[in-house]
């Protein structure tokens, strides 16, 4: 099996920093940090650059969207 995969760039405009209520548009990374193997199926998980420093609580990507979940 031969997998391919790529970094996706676009922008996104629900951005928080902490601490702000408005959104505003940034640019973004969104990229495969692991790739694991489960039986016949393959689970990637992926990351957004802005990570830590979104505070955005309905985005996965976000520090805030992702607490309490199990990110394995």
């Amino acid at each position: 099996m031969e997998l391919k995969i790529e970094y996706i760039m676009g922008q996104c405009n629900q951005f928080r920093r902490d601490g702000q209520g408005g959104a505003e548009e940034v640019s973004v990374v969104v990229s495969p940090l692991k790739v694991l193997e489960e039986g016949d199926k393959v689970r990637i998980i992926s990351g957004c650059n802005m990570f830590r420093s979104c505070h955005n609580a309905d985005c996965w990507y976000s520090a805030d969207g992702r607490k309490g979940k199990d990110l394995t």
